[in-house]
């Protein structure tokens, strides 16, 4: 991706992917946080801690989620090993 983009874009190019990445992390947590929350809500999923982080509406954080999210990303690194393949 980065070696075909001119020489004088290189660095903004990184900003601009690192950004990205941040942003779909962020949508990624948060949609696998509401998907599983109103699964357990309609009792599809089996109950899990759910943790509301302030009194603002909508936000939430489920650690069990939080942990198999971070061990998939984990072994999918594991699994590849070079960001060739």
């Amino acid at each position: 991706f980065f070696l075909i983009m001119p020489q004088s874009f290189i660095i903004p190019g990184v900003i601009i992917a690192t950004l990205a990445a941040i942003i779909a992390s962020q949508a990624l947590i948060s949609g696998s946080f509401t998907l599983i929350s109103e699964a357990i809500k309609l009792n599809l999923f089996t109950r899990l801690r759910v943790r509301y982080p302030n009194e603002e509406k909508g936000q939430i954080y489920i650690p069990a989620i939080n942990y198999i999210l971070g061990i998939g990303c984990i072994l999918l690194v594991l699994y590849f090993k070079k960001s060739e393949n």
